[in-house]
């Protein structure tokens, strides 16, 4: 997931307006960042990260947060983003793992927020939200476009994700 929702927000990047433009790069990065949550619960708090999961499949209907608070009281993106801030990332990558599942989050470095939030319903193929592509001025034909691009690359990504782990 994190691979490609970091190829899509790079791509996506490429088509924002001047006043509104991201490094590549930054938004790459973000993209890998954004699930490194689950990473950090999974490796520090086995048994906790169990019961979440089990959580998760017995409520498929809740969004995902709602198990990671029935647990361990906090989500693991206020998790991941508080050890992002110790690491001393950019505090736009910080606040975009922080906020993402923030459903109108409006804020220090939205954009980046909103390209996240467009990643995703490219990637998890859910309806697309043109109200953020808007927002940062990229239009339908662009976003189609960026989700053309990332699936012509599906087998890349896959791969790139296969050495990754």
């Amino acid at each position: 997931d994190s691979v490609y929702r970091a190829a899509t927000m790079e791509k996506l990047a490429r088509h924002l307006p001047e006043p509104l433009a991201l490094d590549p790069g930054l938004c790459y990065l973000t993209g890998l960042m954004l699930n490194f949550g689950t990473l950090v619960v999974g490796h520090i708090f086995p048994p906790q990260y169990e019961a979440i999961c089990r959580v998760e499949e017995a409520n498929l209907q809740l969004p995902q947060p709602c198990a990671d608070y029935h647990v361990l009281g906090v989500g693991r993106e206020v998790i991941a983003a508080k050890l992002l801030e110790i690491w001393e990332l950019p505090l736009s990558i910080v606040n975009t793992v922080r906020f993402q599942h923030i459903e109108d989050y409006a804020g220090p470095y939205d954009a980046l927020w909103r390209l996240a939030r467009l990643s995703g319903a490219i990637v998890h193929d859910e309806p697309m939200d043109f109200g953020c592509g808007a927002a940062l001025g990229i239009d339908a034909d662009d976003i189609e476009k960026v989700w053309a691009s990332v699936a012509a690359a599906q087998d890349e990504l896959g791969e790139l994700a296969r050495v990754l782990t």
